[in-house]
């Protein structure tokens, strides 16, 4: 959950800014340029046609500065796509979300240090320990010498002996 919301409520402090798409209105940008292109493209296609020897200076001359203002809106697309100012792909997202709960469930101790919490708002001690011992043994977690544990009965009671020194 903490990272679901934070993620979701600050993604530029997870990913990378060049991730992000085009917001709509940097979309419609773009659209409304590429067919103002597309006219000019056709206005040099006319001219180009009329051309016949009697105005070919004045009309090569007009060709020219139609492909400059070409060459400008194909600059000015270039820019806004450089520049998102969108959202970031939800897919991103959950991928980061992912990311980071791996890393939480890898090492959690290590995550709730890291943000200084305390360990104890976590687990159930009393359950940890009891499972350590079931997965370990009572001589691998208190035995540090060598790990050792025995069981020696003596009158019907049982005691766990172990060497500590």
């Amino acid at each position: 959950d903490f990272y679901y919301y934070d993620i979701n409520e600050e993604p530029g402090a997870y990913l990378n800014e060049e991730d992000r798409e085009l917001s709509d209105a940097q979309e419609e940008q773009i659209s409304v340029k590429q067919r103002t292109i597309g006219k000019l493209q056709n206005q040099i296609d006319l001219l180009e046609k009329r051309m016949d020897g009697q105005y070919d200076d004045e009309i090569s001359e007009k060709i020219d500065e139609l492909r400059e203002m070409i060459s400008d809106l194909e600059i000015e697309i270039e820019e806004i796509k450089e520049n998102p100012e969108g959202d970031f792909p939800e897919e991103l997202i959950e991928k980061e979300i992912d990311s980071k709960i791996d890393d939480v469930l890898y090492d959690p101790a290590d995550w709730i240090r890291m943000y200084g919490l305390d360990l104890k708002n976590f687990i159930d001690q009393r359950e940890f320990i009891n499972g350590v011992i079931d997965a370990d043994g009572i001589g691998h977690t208190l035995n540090r010498y060598d790990g050792s544990d025995d069981e020696i009965s003596v009158n019907g009671i049982y005691f766990h002996v172990m060497r500590i020194d």
